[in-house]
């Protein structure tokens, strides 16, 4: 067992089969496909420290069903509309420390791996998995290097 987390391990897998995918095609295959039923909703909280004002928003439905529906805070609760949503919509930061320099611990800055990335603020125990290139489309692309290739053996995904 790897002791790398899943999601990491899950980023090699999909890189060493698409090289070149854009973040976006990275943080869909890593959140997969589910989805969240969400449901706007119309209703006045009436708490402590608040005033009456009738309030909107979209919630996960099972919030609603669960805890508005059957607290004594939430008066005149609505449901107004009703949509299913994919996960990364929701959570679009969730894998950034895979994605960005700042947080990541596996972005290198060559396609071999021997630099760590520039703007990596922690400078120490660094994988430089992947690294990334800016395309002619202003988006980057995502490719394994030479370190995370060799990584792949040994940690790839289940």
């Amino acid at each position: 067992m790897s002791r790398y987390g899943k999601a990491s391990r899950r980023m090699l897998k999909f890189l060493n089969e698409n090289p070149g995918a854009t973040s976006g095609e990275v943080s869909d295959y890593l959140h997969g496909e589910g989805t969240i039923a969400q449901v706007r909703v119309r209703y006045r909280y009436c708490g402590r420290f608040s005033s009456d004002d009738l309030r909107s928003m979209w919630t996960s439905k099972k919030y609603v069903l669960d805890s508005m529906m059957k607290s004594d805070s939430y008066r005149d609760v609505e449901i107004l509309d009703e949509r299913e949503r994919k996960l990364r919509q929701i959570s679009r930061g969730k894998f950034a420390y895979l994605l960005s320099p700042y947080h990541s611990r596996t972005l290198a800055a060559d396609p071999e791996g021997r630099q760590i990335h520039p703007g990596a603020v922690n400078r120490r125990s660094q994988r430089k998995w992947f690294y990334r290139v800016k395309g002619t489309d202003g988006r980057f692309r995502y490719f394994l290097t030479l370190i995370g290739m060799a990584a792949l053996e040994e940690h790839g995904a289940d």
